[in-house]
């Protein structure tokens, strides 16, 4: 395990099978830059996972206690993975028995309440069968709610270029030739909305 700036990852390119970014890149003010070196860590053969708050809607004085600067539509992750040089192969929410009694619980909260903090025997083994029973599903069902996304994504690969070579490594050759790469497109098009 290693622990580093997740967009300064200290490990050199293409060295890594997966790369994770748990509930990593919703506190950045630029995912973009994270995701593009996880990408560049990840290279070719490798995968990145990233798991995200889910839905606008969520969005409580908890989000602002744990320091979260948006959360997550499937849109918004999909288009900022393919913006950093990923390709999703998996997009889904997670803990969807989890969105009810969190939904509640902020919304009745006076504070940053998580809606997570019950506790005891009944409930630790509910929430151990419904997480493995939606576990079952996770890859087979795309389920439309939950409080968390998880993404399963690949760098993509260019064609016509060498094999490895990957769309973050490309807009690296295309900055140094005084272009503009992908990535700070991206972050241009944000910041004009």
């Amino acid at each position: 395990a290693l622990r580093a700036a997740a967009t300064d990852l200290p490990v050199a390119d293409a060295r890594a099978e997966v790369v994770t970014l748990l509930d990593v890149i919703e506190h950045l003010p630029d995912p973009i830059e994270a995701l593009a070196d996880a990408a560049r860590v990840a290279g070719a053969g490798g995968r990145v996972i990233v798991t995200v708050p889910a839905h606008r809607w969520l969005w409580s004085a908890a989000d602002t206690a744990l320091g979260h600067r948006r959360r997550y539509t499937r849109r918004d992750l999909v288009a900022a993975l393919r913006a950093a040089g990923l390709r999703p192969v998996l997009t889904t929410h997670v803990f969807s028995w989890l969105v009810a009694p969190v939904w509640v619980a902020r919304r009745r909260a006076r504070g940053p309440e998580l809606g997570l903090d019950r506790t005891g025997p009944l409930v630790d083994v509910v929430a151990l069968v419904l997480t493995g029973l939606e576990r079952l599903l996770v890859g087979r069902v795309r389920t439309p709610f939950g409080t968390s996304l998880l993404a399963v994504a690949v760098p993509e690969t260019t064609s016509g270029a060498a094999p490895g070579t990957t769309a973050v490594a490309r807009d690296a050759q295309v900055v140094e030739r005084g272009g503009a790469s992908r990535s700070s497109r991206h972050r241009q098009a944000i910041a004009a909305t």
